[in-house]
């Protein structure tokens, strides 16, 4: 009896609860609501876009053309309005939230633009908060729409500001940014697609507008980016030598607004500089911990358009050599350099300041650089005999200490490797301790590498075997005829610094095969590797390496990689590989349970035809086939296989991807 009368209590109180959770269901069907407020606050602010919170280059277009066309369609003006129109409850939320309405998108394209009215509720609601503006801009000038009412008077809570210049339009000269009006809670300023500038170049050079500054005062300022280079300003041109140093036409008096103390942040992509400009600038940053930079890589003529200089060089002597600078020197000789506070009055004061100059300087936290090789079309500015015939890339790693640095990013459109046209002049006249053949195709003298280390120690020229295909560049490229020109100076910088790169990404540096796994082997703690036509031919071989043991203790290049990005997008010709080659290579890395941790690996190529002697073709497909499916199954790797984007491609190689 006492057992059933238990059973029906039971029974009852399940029935009890089932219809208490049906009836608070009925009453609140979102779960989110069970929620407290302030996790639902944290969640609305994670979901503001990144176009808004973190814009990159061009995302501020397409915020203003993919979100805001959205925005459009749904009948209102911004996020946080879209957001308020989901419940009652978001809506009080969203009302209260400040940090939400502090992303704000403002449109002064000339078309489906807001009205400055249109902004006061968003700053309204703002708050306090620190401001973040993505300006989408074609036609206006940036000075007067942010001097100018709703936001005149929100000017000191702009924590971060960038701007996308769009094309199509007359925009007005971008610098001064906020003239005579401080931002004292700047911190970060970006400036996308300068090319679309209507007058070619940001800076005007008229009596009224030569000596203005970038930013009237941007004490608390942290990253400065400027992207997309100008066609008009030549910046390979000395047009104003006496002030021309981080960027050529910009007078040195525009960084006054500027603590570059502070920064931790500079991406100058499209600006190409000579290494001692870049060095000025480096030497001022201290606390940079991303450096993303362009170098003219040809030899730099010290003296050149600048007749003051070449008469003190004309009239007197270098002088003997002095002790070695110290840090603080340096950098205050850069500071000095970066703001044109001094003109060397001889010779041997112009050789002290650009030798103190010239480093190595420390950067203790720098932990990422990205490096950008830049050659003139006009080819190698040596028009004097005051020329250092040093590459420009050798010149920059080798003014820099950076025990800190992880990640390595070095790209060369056109190569690293540039031949020079030697004038009369080198012939007539000494360089004044520049060796004039240290400039060997831009990269490091032939006699000033010692023949051994040629070699990558295990890994000789026999251990990757050859491609089916032959020629003068394949046969250099994979024998170890040519120079290697990173190689050396990265070495020395690893040796200098004592630091350990565990990224490393190379891009059409046209490297010899040999000096690339050398430069991968000087990484050895390497976990990512990014590989985008770094050689003139990419075969077969390239993909064996990774998967050869050195013959002196087994074991296999760069060991400890988990990421592996290989793109040979602009090889139609010459030798390839085929897809089985990667597959095959990935057995021996990354066989299955090997790694504790995923593997990525992504291959973009044009495929070689698969092919085993005896074996009809259809089989050797059907069997490749099979093996790419069962990897990609694989639940510790994640492989991506792809082809090249470009006019024809498909259409060439489609047979092969048709098997694939």
């Amino acid at each position: 009896m006492t057992a059933s009368i238990d059973a029906a209590l039971k029974e009852q109180t399940s029935q009890q609860t089932v219809t208490q959770v049906a009836t608070r269901s009925a009453r609140q069907p979102f779960p989110i609501h069970d929620l407290p407020n302030e996790l639902i606050n944290h969640i609305l602010t994670l979901s503001v876009p990144s176009e808004l919170v973190d814009p990159k280059p061009g995302s501020v277009g397409r915020a203003y053309s993919d979100l805001r066309a959205f925005l459009i369609q749904c009948g209102v003006l911004d996020y946080p309005t879209l957001l308020s129109h989901v419940c009652s409850k978001w809506r009080d939320l969203i009302r209260a939230n400040p940090t939400v309405w502090s992303y704000i998108l403002v449109s002064a394209t000339g078309w489906l633009e807001m009205r400055p009215e249109d902004y006061e509720r968003p700053l309204a609601l703002s708050g306090d908060e620190p401001l973040t503006l993505n300006v989408d801009i074609r036609v206006a000038s940036i000075t007067d729409l942010l001097s100018s009412p709703p936001f005149s008077k929100h000017i000191h809570r702009i924590r971060t500001l960038c701007i996308d210049i769009c094309p199509g339009g007359g925009a007005k000269p971008l610098f001064p940014i906020i003239e005579k009006l401080a931002t004292p809670s700047l911190e970060i300023l970006r400036i996308f697609n300068l090319s679309n500038m209507h007058d070619c170049s940001p800076w005007r050079f008229d009596e009224g507008h030569q000596q203005r500054v970038i930013l009237h005062n941007a004490p608390r300022l942290k990253q400065l980016s400027l992207h997309g280079s100008w066609a008009c300003a030549d910046l390979t041109e000395r047009d104003q030598a006496r002030d021309a140093f981080p960027f050529g036409n910009l007078g040195a008096k525009a960084w006054h607004g500027i603590d570059w103390s502070r920064l931790t942040v500079l991406r100058l992509p499209d600006i190409s500089r000579w290494a001692h400009d870049l060095l000025i600038l480096v030497a001022s940053a201290p606390q940079l911990r991303a450096l993303q930079c362009t170098v003219l890589g040809e030899p730099e003529d010290l003296v050149e358009n600048d007749p003051e200089l070449q008469h003190h060089w004309r009239d007197s002597e270098e002088g003997e050599d002095e002790e070695e600078p110290t840090e603080e020197e340096r950098r205050e000789a850069a500071a000095q350099a970066l703001h044109g506070l001094t003109r060397p009055q001889s010779r041997a004061d112009f050789m002290r300041k650009r030798r103190t100059i010239m480093g190595p300087h420390v950067l203790a936290y720098l932990s990422e650089l990205n490096i950008s090789v830049h050659h003139s079309d006009r080819g190698p500015s040596a028009f004097s005999d005051i020329t250092d015939q040093r590459s420009g890339l050798a010149k920059f790693l080798g003014g820099l200490i950076t025990p800190a640095l992880a990640s390595l990013t070095v790209t060369a459109l056109k190569g690293l490797a540039v031949e020079i046209v030697h004038h009369s002049v080198f012939n007539d006249h000494h360089s004044d301790g520049y060796d004039s053949g240290s400039y060997h195709s831009n990269g490091y003298h032939s006699d000033g590498y010692e023949s051994e280390d040629h070699a990558l120690d295990g890994y000789g020229p026999d251990c990757f075997g050859s491609d089916d295909a032959s020629g003068t560049e394949t046969d250099a490229q994979e024998g170890g005829a040519v120079n290697f020109l990173l190689r050396p100076h990265l070495a020395a910088l690893i040796e200098r610094s004592q630091c350990t790169i565990r990224h490393l990404s190379l891009t059409e540096v046209f490297v010899s095969l040999q000096e690339l796994f050398s430069l991968i082997e000087l990484c050895h703690e390497l976990r990512s590797l990014h590989l985008c036509n770094p050689l003139r031919e990419m075969g077969s071989s390239l993909i064996r390496g990774f998967a050869t043991r050195t013959d002196q203790d087994g074991r296999l290049l760069a060991p400890k990689l988990q990421r592996l990005v290989i793109k040979s997008v602009c090889q139609i010709w010459g030798p390839r590989f085929p897809v089985s080659a990667v597959l095959d290579m990935i057995d021996v890395r990354w066989p299955p349970g090997s790694s504790d941790t995923p593997v990525y690996v992504e291959v973009v190529h044009s495929p070689k035809g698969e092919y085993e002697k005896g074996t009809p073709r259809s089989a050797v497909q059907e069997r490749m086939h099979r093996r790419l499916v069962n990897m990609q199954a694989r639940k510790d790797l994640q492989l991506v296989i792809g082809k090249p984007q470009g006019v024809g491609m498909h259409l060439w190689f489609g047979r092969a991807w048709d098997n694939v």
